[in-house]
């Protein structure tokens, strides 16, 4: 274990950027995730974005590593090509008896095919990716990257047909955006008692509509949580939370895995004027909106609000024994949009009411947070609003929460 001090560890960073990968710079490091292996290595991961670091230009997934539980970090390493992906989640399977490491990503192959100016034949040997495969007229792809070596050397799948939820008609529509953020939680307990689950924003075309080849010509219709039931090989999907009132979210099992709890972030401002009507339920600062399920995101609760910061950005669901964790930028004190005051929230009553202690003073962006080992947890978030300045790491137990 590591030892802290009050319960709470000094911040350490897992990614800095400035330093070249594929002949270009590493400006921001944004959107972590991590997985903790069998025999103790920490490893996390992270967007690292290239150029302007904006959303639609180039990035690839880096890999940081920890034997003394995020105390140290070794040099970041490039998991993937060029690509234009979105968040990462990771998670740890086994194969043939062997350990593996994987992280799951949602790539734009329109944003892809500019980096590589429609060359085709260079865009598959960077990045693995097959066009002619995929299909020309395909918006996005979910894409897995595995190592069975502790992040030696990866290996890169894109999920296509069946395996993946993407590209397909539902009674709701067709679904061509999943982004997946966060983490991926194994229902330990249960009737779904072995599945993985992953909650996340979804752009889900209405039957009627013409679906385009460009994600962003369609709004983000709300919220869904895919699934596996073999250990990541494939992901599904049964139902969505379409009503246009929130996006990214997170998910975790709930009262011995009977239900699920996903807690979302608000729309913007413009998306809810466009789309959802004044009668819906609107969180007030302190307040996110969160729904359940009883047969794991087939369908779901109208909205109802809990008491965790309703500042607009991404926050991370997790659990720890019998404890619920949410990491998320406090934002009292502040105008709500400032993504600072980072806080751990925690609930030990699954999930009906929260409490919190502010584990980063600073600028607290993107965040994961969940179990480290037996005693800790872990959070890694942008230590910037849009990850300019690293990927800070904070270690901290039960005891620096109740204090």
């Amino acid at each position: 274990m590591r030892k802290l001090e009050n319960g709470l560890s000094e911040r350490t960073l897992a990614f800095e950027p400035g330093f070249e990968v594929h002949g270009e710079v590493v400006c921001r490091t944004f959107q972590p995730s991590y997985v903790v292996t069998r025999d103790g290595v920490l490893i996390a991961f992270c967007q690292g974005r290239l150029r302007g670091g904006r959303d639609d230009d180039p990035k690839v997934i880096l890999t940081s590593r920890s034997s003394d539980w995020g105390a140290t970090w070794s040099p970041a390493r490039a998991v993937s090509g060029r690509i234009n992906h979105y968040a990462v989640s990771a998670y740890l399977s086994e194969r043939d008896g062997r350990e593996r490491v994987s992280v799951l990503s949602m790539v734009d192959l329109r944003g892809t095919e500019d980096i590589y100016d429609r060359d085709y034949g260079v865009m598959r040997a960077q990045t693995g990716i097959d066009i002619d495969a995929v299909g020309r007229d395909t918006p996005m792809v979910l894409c897995r990257f595995d190592s069975g070596d502790d992040g030696d050397t990866w290996t890169m799948e894109t999920l296509l047909g069946d395996r993946s939820p993407l590209n397909h008609r539902y009674s709701d529509g067709t679904l061509i955006m999943f982004n997946a953020v966060g983490q991926v939680h194994a229902i330990t307990q249960g009737p779904y008692r072995g599945r993985y689950v992953l909650g996340g924003p979804v752009t889900v075309v209405p039957e009627g509509e013409v679906v385009t080849n460009y994600f962003r010509n369609h709004p983000q219709s709300g919220s869904a949580v895919i699934y596996s039931d073999d250990q990541g090989e494939t992901w599904r999907v049964d139902g969505f939370i379409t009503d246009y009132l929130a996006n990214e979210a997170s998910t975790v099992s709930i009262n011995r895995g009977e239900e699920l709890l996903v807690v979302r972030r608000l729309n913007s401002r413009g998306m809810l004027k466009a789309h959802v009507p004044l009668s819906e339920v609107r969180p007030g600062p302190m307040q996110r909106i969160a729904h359940t399920s009883t047969d794991c995101g087939k369908t779901w609760s109208r909205p109802f609000l809990v008491g965790i910061s309703g500042v607009l950005c991404h926050g991370t669901l997790a659990r720890g024994g019998q404890r619920l964790l949410f990491s998320i930028p406090n934002g009292s004190d502040l105008p709500e949009s400032e993504r600072q005051r980072g806080a751990i929230y925690f609930s030990d009553d699954e999930g009906q009411t929260w409490r919190h202690k502010v584990i980063e003073p600073e600028t607290f962006s993107y965040s994961t947070v969940g179990p480290l080992n037996e005693s800790q947890y872990i959070t890694l978030y942008a230590c910037s609003s849009m990850g300019q300045e690293g990927v800070g790491c904070r270690v901290f137990e039960d005891a620096w929460l109740d204090a």
